[in-house]
């Protein structure tokens, strides 16, 4: 079961960034980044630059995925990396205690999906 999250952890990386690439072209744009905040004194300028900062680090990723795919050296040492990642998964699932560890953990997962969906069907059913 691990040996699924850290490849999944490159694709996530590459691929969540390739989706907020136009998120971020859209806030770099926006009043939001121009405006001028000296001190977040109140709510809205908090807000502000909160905002700012969210807009700041989806263009930092755009231009990380950007690095990946146009420099060669890059990009193979992101291979690499994903590479090790999948042979450290594998490794680490081979040992029969994470096995049991990762059953376990997927039961209760289960478990806990079950228990939310019964309490948002509950909430839905008093909504009503």
């Amino acid at each position: 079961m691990t040996g699924k999250w850290i490849p999944t952890l490159g694709a996530v990386l590459i691929f969540s960034s390739f989706q907020s690439a136009s998120y971020a072209a859209d806030a770099a744009d926006s009043e939001v980044i121009k405006m001028q905040v000296t001190e977040p004194r109140t709510k809205e300028n908090v807000q502000v630059l909160e905002k700012q900062h969210q807009a700041l680090m989806q263009k930092i990723q755009l231009r990380r995925v950007e690095l990946l795919k146009n420099n060669p050296k890059l990009r193979k040492m992101y291979l690499q990396i994903l590479q090790q990642a999948r042979e450290l998964a594998l490794e680490l699932d081979s040992d029969r205690k994470m096995q049991e560890l990762n059953t376990e953990a997927a039961e209760l997962e289960k478990k806990l999906s079950r228990l939310q969906s019964e309490k948002k069907t509950e909430s839905e059913e008093k909504s009503k």
